[in-house]
């Protein structure tokens, strides 16, 4: 199982967009699944996992939109393109939105 631990340090985050209004930076989330999708794209990558959060067991299984650093940060960070595909078992971690949408 491929280990994934994104994590987004709003100071660098504020100079593109506020994280704090969309995202809930008090609390953290994490999500277990497997990947659907891989976008290595600036400004961001984006991954797209079926998952639940793995403190809720009996959880539905949703698609998760997961915003990541763009490409130069996440090799920066230790991260290569092709470190994890569609179809990899992933567990992820980072804050939920305020609505409660899967993202």
């Amino acid at each position: 199982m491929l280990w994934v631990l994104v994590v987004c340090m709003a100071t660098a985050v504020l100079a593109h967009h506020s994280m704090s209004a969309k995202y809930d930076v008090g609390k953290t989330i994490t999500i277990e699944g497997t990947l659907t999708e891989v976008a290595w794209t600036n400004p961001h990558s984006y991954l797209f996992l079926d998952g639940k959060p793995v403190d809720r067991p009996d959880a539905p299984v949703q698609n998760w939109f997961i915003e990541a650093p763009n490409p130069t940060r996440m090799v920066k960070i230790g991260w290569q393109k092709d470190a994890f595909k569609a179809g990899d078992k992933v567990k992820i971690s980072g804050h939920p939105r305020r609505d409660g949408k899967p993202e």
